[in-house]
């Protein structure tokens, strides 16, 4: 009950963090993004790329039958949020750095 309860809040934490990040627009530093995906790994048990590659149904068959298992599909739907929003930001800067050269 204990390990269930300290996942759980490490979850909301992460969570937490990512969606004060989207919202502020704050970028993630490297070292920050490294970290973050490691504990994710650790949490999902499947990697960015791994997640990725997953269609909404094999990512809720994952967890079918964990009892963390709402908290798992929205710590991997807030991840593949704050994947979109980096590619999003990299469009636009490629797509400004694309107009200066013009």
């Amino acid at each position: 009950m204990i390990k269930q309860d300290y996942l759980i809040r490490m979850i909301q934490e992460i969570i937490s963090l990512i969606v004060n990040a989207i919202l502020n627009k704050k970028k993630f530093r490297k070292d920050e993004w490294t970290e973050y995906d490691c504990l994710t790994r650790q949490i999902l048990g499947v990697s960015q790329e791994e997640l990725l590659s997953m269609s909404l149904d094999e990512m809720i068959d994952c967890y079918e039958g964990d009892p963390n298992r709402m908290g798992k599909i929205e710590l991997a739907a807030v991840t593949l949020l704050k994947v979109s929003d980096e590619v999003e930001s990299l469009i636009r800067m490629i797509e400004i750095n694309e107009s200066l050269k013009m």
